[in-house]
């Protein structure tokens, strides 16, 4: 897809209140994404993007196409964008798109499916948005010599998890906590830090037992840990 593509689909869905406003042009037309099929919640491996579409107006659709977008939730900045194009969908037909492998950095996403009509116009009410974390591999071995993250470790005598990490240089760095949903749930460091080794707590008194990862970013660099929390 070139370019100018990608920013025209992009302008095209954030030009849409609340993201399923419809047409004079689209009244009669409906195609929407009700199932997630990948990624998972916590995503580990390179993936293609998949979505069951309905067709729920009752009517031919010619030309339509099917589009999914991903965005960094950090940066809000869109790191993959793919369109498949179809020849037409019968009426009340459902349809898998399933769009381009991709394999984006360690990271906390939201992904949006939805469809649009040949003009191209929004036919999805809604469209169908959900956030994932995506790790290659949640125990990846740090970067020797340079930026590193180390498997944290719990402390129960003070209620707390333990993180260590090493930075190669001086740098700025965020050090974050995410639940499963991708929300933030604390900013536990930030700013410029020097360059060694450094240990910070997060007291975990008012977190409620779960899964959750903690996120080291730096410019360059960037490495993820899992906690999980009993009681």
């Amino acid at each position: 897809m070139s370019r100018t593509m990608v920013i025209f689909a992009v302008l095209t869905l954030l030009a849409l209140p609340g993201l399923g406003v419809s047409t004079a042009a689209a009244d009669s037309l409906d195609i929407t994404p009700y199932e997630i099929a990948a990624p998972e919640r916590v995503q580990q491996e390179p993936f293609r993007p998949r979505a069951w579409f309905a067709e729920r107006g009752g009517i031919e659709v010619q030309e339509p196409s099917l589009i999914c977008l991903i965005v960094d939730l950090d940066t809000q900045d869109s790191v993959y964008i793919d369109t498949v194009p179809l020849w037409k969908v019968e009426p009340y037909d459902t349809i898998r798109g399933t769009f381009d492998e991709t394999n984006p950095a360690p990271d906390v996403y939201e992904i949006t499916f939805w469809a649009e009509n040949d003009w191209p116009v929004n036919i999805s009410y809604p469209p169908l948005v959900d956030t994932f974390y995506y790790q290659v591999d949640i125990t990846e071995a740090p970067v020797s010599g340079e930026f590193s993250l180390d498997a944290v470790s719990l402390d129960p005598a003070t209620a707390s998890v333990i993180i260590a990490f090493s930075l190669g240089r001086s740098t700025e760095l965020t050090l974050s906590i995410y639940d499963l949903t991708g929300k933030i749930v604390t900013r536990l460091a930030s700013g410029t830090w020097n360059q060694g080794r450094h240990s910070v707590r997060w007291y975990t008194a008012g977190a409620a037992p779960g899964v959750y990862f903690v996120r080291l970013s730096t410019p360059g660099f960037s490495r993820s840990r899992k906690v999980v929390l009993l009681n």
